[in-house]
Parts: C-alpha cells; sequence; structure tokens
C-alpha cells in the first residue's frame, strides 16, 4: 500500500513538472532585445570596447578590428542590438574614432572565429564578441587592446548608406581594403594620395582603389564629404595644422622604417630630431619638450604631411 501510494505521488509530481514546463509561468523567458548603449547606461550590462592588436603594440584600422568583452547583471536574457553605422569614440589622443558593420563572431584562441552575427547573453558569465568595424579619420592610429572606446548611436547618414550597400555588393568588390578607402575618401579625401602608405598587414592595392570608388558610386554618395569624425589635435592650448609635404620635402626625408611601418619624425629648434612609430608617441615626446622647444617644434610625417605646432611662431621655417 505505501508504495502504491508513493507511486502516485511520483506520478502527480511529474504530471505538476510538464504542466508547470507548458504553462506560460513556467515558459523559458524571452530574450529582450536592447541597444548596446541602452544596456550600458541602465546598468543591466558591463561592457568593455578596445582595439584588436595585430602585432604588439599595433592595431586594425579595418575588417575584424573591435573587441566587444560583456557580462550580463540584469538576471534576464538579453539580445544586444549594435545598429549598422554605430559609432565607436575614443578620448585616447592620436586614436581614430571607429564604425560598426557587423558583429563577427566569437573569438576562440589567437585567430580563430566562431561565427556569431547575434549578441545573446542568457547566464552572468562574461562573454567576448569581434565587430567588423572601420577607420573615420586617416590620420590617427588604429586602436590596440590599451584603447578604449565609447557607444555613440549617432550615424552619419552618408556613411549609413555606404554600410548598407555593402550587401548588394560581389563578394570580390568589398574586400575591407576597399571599403576602408571609401569610408576614407568620405572623411578625408586631401589624403587620398597617402592611403596606399597605411594598413601594412593588408596592403591596399591599386584594385582596391578602384573598386572603393565603386562603392561609393552604387551607395549614390561619391561626391559627399564626412567632417564629423576628424580629431583636432592639440597640446597644452599649442595647434597643430596639417600642411603637405612637397615633392622636394619628400626626397630629402629618408626612406620608410624597417617593414614599411608608419612613422613621424620630430625636429626642434635646436636640430635635434626624433623618429617616432606613431601618433600617440609623436604626442608623448612633445609633452616632454620646453615651452621654447614646443614654439618651435616640427613634426614631419612619411604619410600625412607635416604638422606644425604653433603656425604663427614657426612662420617662414623652411622644411628640414
Amino acid at each position: 500500500m505505501i508504495l502504491f501510494r508513493n507511486s502516485r505521488l511520483i506520478v502527480f509530481l511529474g504530471l505538476g513538472l510538464i504542466i508547470a514546463t507548458l504553462s506560460p509561468g513556467g515558459a523559458k523567458a524571452e530574450i529582450e532585445k536592447v541597444l548596446l548603449s541602452e544596456a550600458i547606461a541602465k546598468k543591466w550590462v558591463t561592457a568593455q570596447l578596445t582595439g584588436i592588436n595585430e602585432a604588439p603594440q599595433v592595431g586594425r584600422f579595418a575588417g575584424e578590428s573591435i573587441m566587444l568583452r560583456v557580462r550580463n547583471l540584469s538576471q534576464k536574457p538579453l539580445e544586444l542590438i549594435i545598429p549598422q553605422g554605430t559609432v565607436l569614440r575614443t578620448e585616447v589622443r592620436g586614436v581614430t574614432d571607429m564604425v560598426v558593420n557587423r558583429v563577427v563572431g566569437i573569438p576562440r584562441g589567437l585567430r580563430e572565429v566562431v561565427p556569431a552575427a547575434r549578441i545573446v547573453l542568457e547566464d552572468p558569465d562574461p562573454k567576448e564578441y569581434i565587430f567588423e568595424a572601420y577607420s573615420l579619420d586617416f590620420n590617427q592610429d588604429p586602436p590596440t587592446f590599451s584603447d578604449p572606446f565609447t557607444v555613440d548611436d549617432h550615424v552619419h547618414p552618408d556613411i549609413q548608406k555606404l554600410l548598407e550597400t555593402l550587401a548588394q555588393l560581389p563578394v570580390e568588390k568589398r574586400s575591407r581594403q576597399a571599403v576602408q578607402v571609401a569610408i576614407w575618401k568620405l572623411t578625408n579625401p586631401e589624403s587620398e594620395p597617402n592611403f596606399q602608405t597605411r594598413m601594412q598587414e593588408f596592403p591596399i592595392t591599386q584594385e582596391d582603389l578602384t573598386n572603393a570608388q565603386f562603392i561609393l558610386a552604387k551607395a549614390g554618395v561619391e561626391n559627399a564629404r564626412v567632417t564629423d569624425y576628424q580629431k583636432q589635435v592639440t597640446l597644452e592650448g599649442a595647434i597643430f595644422c596639417l600642411l603637405p609635404l612637397s615633392e622636394k620635402e619628400l626626397a630629402m626625408e629618408p626612406g620608410p622604417c624597417p617593414g614599411g611601418e608608419h612613422f613621424h619624425m620630430l625636429k626642434t629648434h635646436d636640430g635635434k630630431v626624433i623618429t617616432l612609430r606613431t601618433s600617440k608617441e609623436m604626442t608623448e615626446q612633445i609633452a616632454k619638450l620646453s615651452p621654447v622647444e614646443k614654439a618651435h617644434a616640427l613634426v614631419i610625417g612619411k604619410s600625412v604631411g607635416r604638422l606644425i605646432m604653433d603656425p604663427e611662431a614657426v612662420k617662414g621655417a623652411e622644411g628640414p
């Protein structure tokens, strides 16, 4: 009799569990969709956005270039939405802002990325995602692991049109190099002669330059100009002006650094010359100069032209 009663109890409990599972109250919680920026503002998640190192101290301008490290604190399943064209801003001097095209996937090891088009957080465990993103300022350096970003929901309409057009184009017409050049043509057209000096990890070819123009034409923005993302470089009140180097001045410069990395040279009024690899190094070195040295400092960039600090103080100064 006792065994029979226990069996009935087990059956009753099993039926109850099935009913609870099928009922609305026992159903699996729905995944709530929310903008990444909104989830951060509501403190539903902790999120860290940084660049991805191509090599030590060297970031990526384009393609799989941004890492999101995120953790769900909301105690409910979330899907984070980052719209195509979302701008990522950084306060790091000398580092470019970025624009997101899409979520690529989840990193596994140093090189592998498992494809994933959505950011779904169903538990509080930390997660990582890779974004395809592009530089918005040719004259700034690519971000590295140490360069943080914040989300800016403002999307420039011409950049948006360009990114939306990519899915309609043949794969061979939209390499990461071609897309990056197309964006730089909008944001930094004056630097176009120097585009091929950048992106050493993925060299820009003549075909990429042609395809970039094709992308702009298909998007209907070939004559557009976007100035929202160019950073004004300042340091302790001194103003930097970007001036193109003449062919004569270029001929007088030494050859590129080993491996062809982008570089600058700092030349002070007393003839002191320091070779620098990145814009950040340039800024850090200038910060160490005396007020007199700062007033007369000339910075020569192989691919960005000449930066002159306080042009009034060096008006009439001759090239190196």
